[in-house]
C-alpha cells in the first residue's frame, strides 16, 4: 500500500525537478537496509588476458583500437604532509592551525579562514587586523600555475598557496587604493562616462523600460518576464545582487532561493560585462545562454516560436536558434527602426507589422500570456501580442497612451545612438591620451597596470613574512641563515625573491584580464561587518541581554503599527462618512443629477461591460460617453429629455465613423435601444422628483426659504434695500428659476 502510494505521490509530482523529489519517488522498489554485494577481481596477467579475450568475442572491433602510449611524468613538487602546522607569521593572516593544541577553536580538518577578535584589543586595533586578513581563494588555475611554477629547476625558493593568497590579497588591496586615488584626480571627461546611462533612475519616465525596474520601493518592482509584480510562497519574486533584475522564480527557473546573495546568469558568469542579445537591440533585462554559449533573453526565448528552453525547470539552454528563418532575420522593427535580431509579428491574421519583444516590452503593448508563463513554456499558441493598430479594447491602455509609449521608445533609441557616439569619442580621447602618457594604469581593454611599486611592496611583505616552502618535520619553513649556504648568497636569495614578486604581479594582471578588469576579491562580504567588530565574541549572558532587548524593541514595534492600523482604519471611517454625505447632499439639492447617473451607471454594466463604448473617441467631435458623464457631474444636464439628445446624438457619431460590423455600432445601438424602451419610465420618475420639495428654491422674483424650515434658528440680519434685492435676483437668474 505505502509502495503505491509512493508511485502515486512521484507521478502527481511529475512536475518538479529530480533534484526535489524524494528518493522513494523515482526508485519506489529499493531496499535502503540491504547491503551492497561486493566483487573482488584478482588484477592477475592471467585474469587480464582472459578478460581481454572476452571484450574482444563480445566486441571484435576493440581489437582494431590503438594501444595509448603515454610517458609517465615524476612529479617534482614537495608533498605536503598530512598533518602541517602553521608558523605564527601565517596565523596574523587569518590561517588556523588545525593541529595545534593550543588552538582555542575545535574547526573541521577542513580549509578555513576566521575572523577572531579578541576582547583587549581596541577597534582601530580590529578594523588594522581585518585589513590585513587573507581574503582571495585559490581556483584550479591558480593550483595549476603554482604546481608549474614550483616545478621549475631554477626556482628555488617554492610558493605555497597560504603565501600565494596572500600576496594575491596585498596586490587587489593595492589596487583598490590606487583607484581611489586616481578616481579623486579624474577629470571632467572620466565622471562624464560614468553618467552616460539611458536606463533606471528618472529617465524611465522619458523612456521607459523593459527590464521591469522602475522607480520606487521594492514592493513597485515587476518581473523582467512576465511583467507582473504580485508573487506568493511557492513563486516568489527575487532580486539579482549584481544588476538588481527582478523575476518570479518560475520565470527564471529559480528552483531554489539560496541563503544570502544571489546572483542571476549574467552576473553569474561576468557582472562587469555587457552582453548583446542576439535577438534584440536591448541590452537590459534577465538573459540566459543559448547552447552555443550566445545570450538571449529569457522573453525573447519565450516569445519567439521556433526558440524553446532544452530544461523547462531551469530554462536553460535556449535551443532552436537555427530553426529561425532566414524570413524573420530579414524583417524591420517598425518602433526601432532597426534591421537586426529576431522579430516577432502582430496576432492579426491581416496584420504583418514586426517588432522585436523588448521593443514591444518598452513601448508596452498588448502582450498577454493567455494560460500563464508555465502554459506558454508549453505550447505558444497561448500567447498573444497586437501591434498598437489592433489591440484589442479590453485592454488596460488606450491608443493614444500606446502611441506615446512607441514615441518613448523611439526617443530612447534615438538617445541612444547619440550616446553610443558620444561614448566612442571618450573612447578615441582615452586612446589617445593612453599613447601620449607614459604612465598607463590601464589597458584600452580595462586591465590593471600593475606599476613597479606593487613588486616592491610585495617583495618587502614576503619578506617579512620569511616563507620559504614546508620542511621535512612539516613546519612551514622560513627564510633564516640566508647566507648559510656558500653556492647561494643572500643577494640571489633577494633577486629570487624580486623575481618571484614580479611573476606574481604578472599572473595578477592575467588573472584580472581574465575576468575582464572586475576584481577577484568581493569587498561587499560579511566578514567585516559592525557587530562583530564592535562586540567581538559574546558570552552567553551578553548574548540573552541582547536577544530580550531585542524582543522588547519587537514589542514595541509591533504596538506602534497596531496604532498606524487603527490611525489608518480611522482615516477610512471619516472618507466613507465625507463620502455619505456627499452623496446625501448631491441626492437632496440635485435629484435630476443623481437620476442621469443611476441610469448610465445601468445601462454601462448591461451592454458596454468591456467599455467598449465608454473608452470610444469621435475623431470630428468632443460628443462621448465620457464626455456625458463629465457634463452631468459639472451640473449642465438638467433633464432626462437632454440626455435623449445627446445619447442620439452619440449614436449618430458612432454610425457614421465605424462600418456597421464593428463592435462599437453594435453596443451603441444596443446602449441606446436600452436608453428608449425604459425612456418614458425614466420621465415619470423625474417628475416626482422635481415634485419634491427641496431646502432651498431660488426664483427670479426673489430669494426665498421654503417654509418647512424654522425660522426661529436663523440669525438676525439687517434687511436688503430694494436696489440691492434687484442686484441680487439679476445676479442668480436673470429672470430664470433656479433649482438648487
Amino acid at each position: 500500500m505505502e509502495t503505491a502510494l509512493n508511485i502515486a505521490s512521484g507521478l502527481s509530482d511529475a512536475s518538479k525537478p529530480r533534484e526535489e523529489r524524494d528518493l522513494l519517488e523515482i526508485y519506489p522498489d529499493i531496499d535502503e537496509t540491504r547491503l551492497l554485494n561486493v566483487f573482488v577481481v584478482a588484477h592477475s596477467s592471467q585474469s587480464m588476458q582472459s578478460y581481454q579475450d572476452r571484450l574482444l568475442q563480445t566486441n571484435p572491433l576493440m581489437g582494431t583500437l590503438k594501444e595509448p602510449q603515454f610517458r609517465q611524468v615524476e612529479s617534482s613538487t614537495k608533498e605536503r604532509p598530512t598533518e602541517y602546522h602553521v608558523s605564527r607569521i601565517i596565523g596574523d593572516y587569518g590561517f588556523v592551525d588545525l593541529h595545534s593544541k593550543r588552538s582555542l577553536y575545535n574547526y573541521k580538518p577542513h580549509y578555513h579562514r576566521p575572523f577572531q577578535t579578541n576582547q583587549t584589543e581596541t577597534i582601530s586595533e580590529v578594523i588594522r587586523h581585518k585589513k590585513k586578513q587573507a581574503e582571495y581563494d585559490m581556483d584550479e588555475q591558480d593550483s595549476l600555475y603554482l604546481e608549474h611554477r614550483n616545478r621549475q629547476p631554477e626556482n628555488t625558493l617554492d610558493l605555497s598557496p597560504e603565501v600565494f593568497e596572500i600576496a594575491m590579497t596585498i596586490l587587489e588591496n593595492l589596487w583598490m587604493d590606487l583607484e581611489s586615488q586616481m578616481k579623486s584626480l579624474a577629470g571632467d571627461e572620466e565622471t562624464m562616462a560614468i553618467d552616460l546611462d539611458l536606463d533606471g533612475g528618472s529617465n524611465i519616465n522619458k523612456y521607459g523600460h523593459d527590464d521591469g525596474i522602475v522607480f520606487g520601493t521594492v514592493d513597485d518592482q515587476k518581473c523582467a518576464v512576465c511583467n507582473d509584480s504580485d508573487g506568493d510562497n511557492t513563486n516568489a519574486i527575487v532580486f539579482c545582487d549584481g544588476c538588481n533584475i527582478a523575476v518570479h522564480q518560475e520565470c527564471y527557473g529559480v528552483a531554489f532561493i539560496p541563503e544570502g546573495s544571489w546572483l542571476c546568469r549574467k552576473c553569474m558568469i561576468n557582472q562587469h560585462k555587457q552582453f548583446d542579445c542576439c535577438f534584440c537591440p536591448s541590452k537590459t533585462g534577465a538573459f540566459k545562454q543559448l547552447d552555443n554559449s550566445l545570450w538571449s533573453h529569457v522573453v525573447c526565448g519565450l516569445w519567439i516560436n521556433e526558440l524553446y528552453f532544452a530544461n523547462p525547470i531551469y530554462l536553460e539552454p535556449i535551443e532552436g536558434i537555427d530553426s529561425i528563418p532566414k524570413s524573420r532575420w530579414k524583417l524591420t522593427c517598425y518602433i526601432c527602426k532597426q534591421k537586426m535580431g529576431a522579430c516577432v509579428q502582430c496576432s492579426n491574421r491581416s496584420c504583418f507589422q514586426a517588432y522585436h519583444v523588448t521593443c514591444a516590452k518598452r513601448a508596452q503593448l498588448y502582450m498577454s500570456m493567455t494560460k500563464g508563463f508555465l502554459a506558454a513554456v508549453k505550447d505558444k499558441s497561448t500567447l498573444k501580442s497586437f501591434c498598437d493598430k489592433h489591440t484589442p479594447t479590453d485592454y488596460i491602455l488606450t491608443q493614444n497612451e500606446i502611441i506615446d509609449g512607441i514615441n518613448k521608445a523611439r526617443v530612447y533609441f534615438r538617445d541612444l545612438t547619440l550616446l553610443n557616439l558620444e561614448k566612442d569619442k571618450l573612447d578615441r580621447n582615452k586612446q589617445l591620451n593612453n599613447k601620449l602618457n607614459m604612465f598607463k594604469w590601464k589597458t584600452e581593454s580595462n586591465t590593471p597596470i600593475a606599476p613597479r611599486r606593487f613588486s616592491q611592496v610585495l617583495s618587502a611583505k614576503l619578506f617579512e613574512m620569511k616563507l620559504d616552502s614546508i620542511d621535512d618535520n612539516g613546519n612551514l619553513g622560513i627564510l633564516r641563515g640566508l647566507g648559510n649556504k656558500p653556492t647561494r648568497t643572500k643577494e640571489s636569495y633577494l633577486a629570487e625573491l624580486e623575481q618571484m614578486s614580479n611573476d606574481i604581479c604578472r599572473y595578477w594582471c592575467l588573472k584580472r584580464e581574465s575576468k575582464n578588469g572586475a576584481p577577484l576579491i568581493r569587498k561587499n562580504n560579511n566578514l567585516i561587518n559592525t557587530s562583530s567588530i564592535l562586540y567581538g565574541s559574546n558570552t552567553l549572558q551578553e548574548v540573552q541581554e541582547k536577544l530580550d532587548f531585542g524582543k522588547t524593541l519587537v514589542a514595541d514595534l509591533e504596538k506602534v503599527i497596531h496604532l498606524s492600523d487603527l490611525s489608518l482604519h480611522r482615516q477610512y471611517i471619516q472618507q466613507q462618512l465625507m463620502l455619505a454625505d456627499q452623496h446625501l447632499m448631491q441626492t437632496s439639492f440635485f435629484p435630476v443629477s443623481q437620476l442621469i447617473r443611476i441610469i448610465l451607471q445601468e445601462l454601462t454594466k448591461r451592454y458596454d461591460s468591456k467599455k467598449v463604448l465608454t473608452n470610444w473617441k469621435s475623431r470630428i467631435s468632443d460628443v462621448s460617453l465620457k464626455n456625458i458623464s463629465n457634463l452631468n457631474d459639472q451640473l449642465q444636464i438638467h433633464s432626462v429629455a437632454q440626455l435623449q439628445k445627446h445619447l442620439n446624438e452619440l449614436n449618430q457619431l458612432v454610425v457614421s465613423e465605424n462600418k456597421l460590423t464593428n463592435n462599437v455600432v453594435k453596443v451603441c445601438a444596443r446602449f441606446y435601444n436600452g436608453f428608449a424602451a425604459k425612456y418614458q419610465d425614466y420621465i415619470e420618475v423625474e417628475a416626482d422628483l422635481k415634485q419634491l420639495p427641496a431646502p432651498v428654491h431660488l426664483t427670479a422674483e426673489k430669494v426665498t426659504l421654503v417654509d418647512d424650515l424654522d425660522y426661529s434658528d436663523l440669525s438676525e440680519v439687517d434687511p436688503l434695500d430694494e436696489g440691492a434685492e434687484d442686484k441680487l435676483v439679476a445676479f442668480l437668474g436673470n429672470g430664470k428659476q433656479r433649482r438648487w
